[in-house]
């Protein structure tokens, strides 16, 4: 029974950084570029978050399709160096991101729940790959 409840919960999680997280940013971007409110340090700040959020996540995109195309899916890499590297640069990007992201959620914007959903996300995604899952 506890493997069916792992199994869903996997899913689940799979589901939110492959589908919903990647979702939410393209809204934000999309909301972004149709934006029709004025200019404030809260959407400023929101805006911030949105692209460290963004950059977090074609890094850790890109990163993960550069290693996956020279060790194909084999768990050992020659030289670990250069992957603590990318992912600390992920997951200072990914705070960044989600300090921002809260500091533009004060006052209502158009992008503060969407930084916000990219930047926990990336957050989570970073956290994630440090611990090896």
């Amino acid at each position: 029974m506890e493997s069916v409840a792992n199994a869903i919960l996997s899913d689940v999680v799979l589901f939110l950084l492959c589908g919903a997280v990647p979702g939410v940013t393209i809204w934000g971007w999309v909301r972004w570029i149709r934006r029709k409110q004025a200019r404030t340090v809260f959407l400023t700040l929101s805006q911030i978050g949105l692209v460290c959020a963004t950059v977090s996540a074609l890094l850790a995109l890109a990163s993960t399709l550069y290693y996956r195309s020279i060790l194909g899916y084999n768990s050992s890499y020659p030289d670990p160096l250069p992957l603590v590297i990318i992912n600390r640069a992920g997951s200072v990007l990914a705070l960044a991101a989600v300090a921002t992201a809260i500091s533009g959620t004060i006052r209502p914007n158009l992008l503060r729940w969407q930084a916000l959903v990219g930047a926990l996300g990336a957050l989570f995604f970073w956290l994630a790959a440090g611990m090896g899952m």
